[in-house]
């Protein structure tokens, strides 16, 4: 599967269509995400005049036909449920609301807690995300070190409500984060391990979507066919997601530097090699030492992107570039609903990929 002119043109469209949501560089992705108002009109009063109503007859066919409808499969309103109906999930970051939806469909309501452009490293939950927690039927999060803000609010929730974390998930195989740091600090359990692992498309597909699966049939039995078939169209797009991003990077694999370590499972997966990275833990300046190897290290393998996220700051970032000479390219591990490019899971790892690759005109930050 070549990555050839069409994909290209795909790539530059989308680029093209996100182009105005970048205006102002990641600053301008930084917004509070509060429920909008609900307006209510004047009500307006009823005539007192009583017009002529329908023949008897007319009365009894209308009932009829509401009849008929309520006993149909459908009961005259379709398989879907819709509102107050759906399951109602409650996610702490956007990649796992987006892998809900893609197999629950319109039978569930997903509220993300971490709204576009937040960081989970600083994030502090408000008094209406307790009250969409509290009346959820299903909390998932990633867990660990990475959103423990989301666990706090979850047991705040009540202890009824079944709770997934992610990275518990048999046959995750977590790694290690952060390469190329002597200074790293090693911890409690978790504290090592790379909590970004929805950035492997294979891990999606073979570990969290069948959870995702399995949790939403056993909540909701009778979307159980709705979900098979949602997993089932999933699965098939992740594999050739998968299959166009393995054939990308087998022409692209120049080097790069990451703000921080959020790329370890898509740069193994893709044979990119150990992605090295400025702050191990966000907004916290390297020592030294790790600044001065990075710089060396970068120079000798001609570095020419290192990788900036809309969730955090760039001042160290935007020093390092400086001092190698290498563009600054936005790329994007939480995704944002209100871009297109990045609004749904496919898109947002391509968006990020072909960042990566360094084929699309639209990511790189002056």
């Amino acid at each position: 599967m070549g990555v050839g002119p069409r994909a290209l043109g795909r790539r530059q469209q989308l680029a093209a269509n996100r182009r105005p949501s970048l205006t102002g560089g990641p600053a301008a992705l930084q917004s509070a995400r509060e429920p909008d108002a609900v307006a209510s009109g004047p009500l307006t009063r009823c005539s007192t005049t009583r017009p002529r109503g329908p023949s008897h007859a007319a009365l009894y066919g209308i009932l009829l036909i509401g009849v008929l409808l309520a006993c149909s499969p459908s009961g005259g309103r379709g398989t879907e449920p819709r509102g107050a109906e759906a399951l109602r999930v409650v996610a702490s970051i956007e990649p796992l609301a987006m892998i809900v939806r893609e197999i629950g469909g319109p039978r569930v309501a997903v509220h993300t807690l971490l709204p576009p452009g937040g960081s989970p490293h600083t994030y502090a939950p408000r008094p209406s995300d307790l009250r969409q927690t509290a009346a959820a039927a299903w909390l998932i999060r990633i867990g660990h070190h990475f959103d423990p803000w989301a666990g706090s609010l979850f047991r705040a929730a009540g202890t009824d409500i079944p709770t997934t974390e992610v990275l518990e998930l048999p046959g995750l195989d977590l790694r290690v984060a952060g390469a190329h740091h002597h200074d790293a600090p090693h911890g409690p359990k978790g504290l090592d391990q790379d909590p970004h692992c929805w950035l492997d498309p294979v891990r999606v597909r073979t570990v969290v979507a069948p959870h995702v699966l399995e949790t939403l049939e056993r909540l909701d039995p009778v979307g159980a066919p709705r979900y098979r078939a949602g997993l089932a169209r999933f699965s098939e797009e992740l594999v050739a997601l998968h299959a166009e991003l393995e054939e990308l990077f087998r022409k692209r694999r120049d080097p790069v530097v990451a703000l921080h370590p959020a790329w370890t499972y898509f740069a193994e997966r893709y044979g990119l090699g150990e992605v090295p990275v400025v702050e191990r833990v966000p907004g916290e300046a390297p020592s030294p030492r790790t600044l001065a190897d990075l710089i060396r290290d970068a120079r000798r393998a001609r570095v020419e992107r290192l990788l900036i996220e809309p969730q955090l700051p760039q001042s160290a970032a935007r020093a390092l570039a400086d001092e190698i000479g290498a563009s600054l390219v936005l790329v994007d591990p939480l995704g944002d609903p209100r871009d297109p490019a990045r609004a749904d899971y496919s898109e947002l790892l391509r968006f990020n990929a072909y960042a990566i690759a360094g084929l699309t005109d639209s990511a790189p930050v002056h």
